[in-house]
């Protein structure tokens, strides 16, 4: 469904056709109620156009965004059926009861691991419920830029082992301070350091620096990876939204939320996050807070 090619066709035609009227009158204008009479049609046909071409812009964004929520949609239901289907199946498996003790325990282990899976999904929608809602509540302490990367970096050690990516990590001397929800910020680097494995690829490089003008704390996240076309640079951090390349292949899996979330818990940190790419030279997510200043940052422990 293409609206807004369609309904700028039909007001530009009809902007046209009312601008040659106008003309019309105005070239043979016999008094001056035809000048009066050719300048206003000329006018209300340019704010006709000016009209439906508003209203086909705000049309297509509706769309868009509503076939963005259907695909939201669709994933999040295929990633709840996938656990719940595996822990019906093995639950039937020990119902039966034909199974030796390793065996049983396999299947417990296996459950445990969906149901974890599963919370995580769960969990992850309500959070972002309470963001969309206003009712996100975050618990700001000092923390140390540096100990929040490697928290993440922590997490994440059996992901980067698997993709046998390799890390170059960059500190600055002293690591700046920053108030903080540690738990929020530290998933948001993970939001940035898994998209960088996920989209850099196999084999890749995950880029981490952290850094400080005094006033501000600087966390880069960087790939190496196809990078992002121009077009989409101003959308990914949209709810729901999944570059075209990911959509069309669909072998990447994503909620399209990861990248709203992280907006969201950054600008509440009074911060910023930027995103620097071009396709085939990777892309360099930056999260940007204010360091606590003076003496204050000197008290903050590492860990």
């Amino acid at each position: 469904m293409k609206v807004t090619p369609t309904l700028i066709t039909i007001a530009v035609v009809s902007s046209v056709v009312l601008s040659a009227v106008g003309i019309t009158i105005l070239i043979t204008q016999r008094s001056g109620w035809d000048i009066a009479s050719g300048v206003l049609v000329i006018n209300f046909s340019l704010l006709m156009l000016t009209g439906m071409i508003i209203g086909a812009v705000a049309l297509h964004r509706a769309y868009r965004e509503r076939q963005l929520q259907t695909d939201f949609v669709s994933k999040v239901s295929h990633e709840l059926r996938t656990p719940l289907a595996s822990i019906r199946l093995f639950v039937d498996t020990l119902e039966a009861g034909e199974m030796d003790e390793d065996e049983r325990r396999q299947c417990l282990a296996a459950i445990s691991s969906e149901t974890s899976r599963l919370t995580r999904v769960i969990e992850r929608l309500l959070t972002w419920g309470r963001m969309e809602a206003g009712r996100k509540l975050y618990e700001l302490r000092p923390e140390r830029a540096d100990t929040l990367v490697a928290e993440a970096l922590a997490q994440m050690e059996s992901q980067i082992r698997e993709s046998g990516v390799e890390v170059e990590l960059e500190i600055c001397e002293p690591s700046p301070a920053v108030l903080a929800d540690r738990n929020a910020v530290v998933e948001t680097l993970l939001n940035l350091m898994r998209n960088a494995v996920k989209y850099g690829g196999s084999g890749g490089v995950l880029i981490i620096r952290v850094r400080s003008d005094g006033k501000r704390a600087l966390i880069d996240v960087e790939d190496h990876g196809p990078g992002i076309p121009r077009s989409e640079l101003r959308r990914v951090f949209d709810k729901f939204y999944r570059g075209d390349a990911v959509r069309e292949t669909r072998t990447l899996a994503g909620h399209g939320l990861g990248l709203a979330m992280a907006r969201h818990v950054v600008k509440a940190h009074r911060g910023t996050i930027r995103l620097d790419s071009r396709v085939g030279h990777g892309a360099r997510f930056t999260v940007d807070l204010p360091v606590i200043p003076g003496e204050r940052a000197l008290e903050v422990p590492e860990g």
